[in-house]
């Protein structure tokens, strides 16, 4: 089996700067020659980087030189991305779409500083949120990046979002219509900073009765939240939980304490009949669209789209039921 060694040997240069070149390190300054022939040389003798073998694994390497592959890179946890179906369907969203138009084909990877994808990759999908230091070391490395539900500078990269302030709007107002006025929050705080519109909401409307309640995001964690929140003196006139898991948690806890009457409101892109006897009306985004606009954006930037930064965000809205 060819070796990183083989290829320097043959080449004339060190390893590091063979390993350096074929894993697409741009901060490497290297003649266009010498880089030209490393690739050349690993592909006569056979080399397959750590990509490529993965690549291969997942049927990704053919003879079509229409195909190109694209990174898809999940800044989430392996934990978050089990427990939220949030992220499965934004994927599932990415596949389709990628799918359909059989001119790209999907490598995904976990985010890690050192991310080990090389040049085959023609572009980047992000999903989930990082920092601005490690978005701005993934922009040294790659052209073109498209973020999903988690950017982190929209006047630099493209991002495909939904409206988090609508989301607060129409689970305050739906309340309020229906003379709810103080109204629990529980939600965990993340870049999408709901609970902070859900303050500035509630300040302008002048109900300053309400709470926030942080938590993290799961079943566990909402069912202590309202269990504790039920236990205490005071007692909501409703409750927003923002997110499915948190919502599933609320439930079973409303269930328990016998708290049935206080109007429960999740955001979810998911019906939550299955995790509750009882129905829980929600606000509802559409990830699986999510995922297939961010496939779209990094399609037309791949096609030669060039322009300012461009921040696509989709609607939410009330399931029919919410009154």
């Amino acid at each position: 089996m060819t070796t990183i060694k083989d290829i320097a040997k043959h080449v004339g240069v060190s390893p590091a700067t063979v390993s350096r070149v074929l894993n697409n390190d741009q901060s490497i300054t290297v003649k266009e020659e010498t880089r030209s022939k490393i690739f050349t040389v690993a592909k006569e003798m056979g080399y397959r980087t750590v990509f490529e073998r993965r690549a291969l694994e997942q049927g990704m390497l053919d003879n079509n030189p229409s195909s190109e592959i694209v990174l898809l890179l999940l800044a989430i946890s392996m934990e978050d991305e089990i427990k939220n179906p949030l992220y499965l369907s934004i994927r599932k969203g990415i596949e389709q779409e990628f799918t359909s138009s059989g001119k790209k084909k999907m490598y995904m990877h976990r985010y890690a500083a050192e991310v080990d994808v090389p040049m085959p990759v023609k572009g980047v999908i992000v999903l989930g949120s990082m920092g601005e230091m490690e978005a701005a070391e993934l922009k040294r490395r790659y052209e073109h990046i498209v973020f999903v539900y988690g950017c982190p500078d929209e006047a630099v990269f493209d991002c495909v979002e939904i409206d988090h302030e609508q989301v607060i709007n129409l689970a305050v107002d739906s309340f309020i219509s229906a003379g709810l006025t103080r109204i629990a929050y529980i939600g965990s705080r993340g870049f999408h900073q709901r609970d902070r519109y859900f303050r500035e909401k509630m300040q302008k409307k002048g109900l300053m009765n309400s709470d926030v309640y942080s938590s993290d995001n799961s079943v566990e964690a909402g069912y202590e939240r309202m269990k504790g929140i039920l236990q205490s003196s005071y007692r909501p006139e409703a409750v927003f939980a923002d997110g499915e898991l948190l919502a599933h948690g609320v439930s079973q806890a409303m269930e328990e304490f016998e708290a049935g009457e206080i109007p429960l409101l999740s955001f979810s892109d998911q019906d939550l009949a299955a995790y509750s006897a009882k129905p829980v009306p929600s606000i509802r985004l559409p990830a699986v669209e999510l995922g297939e606009w961010a496939a779209r954006l990094l399609t037309e930037r791949l096609e030669g789209k060039v322009g300012s930064p461009v921040k696509i965000i989709l609607p939410v809205h009330l399931d029919k039921d919410c009154t």
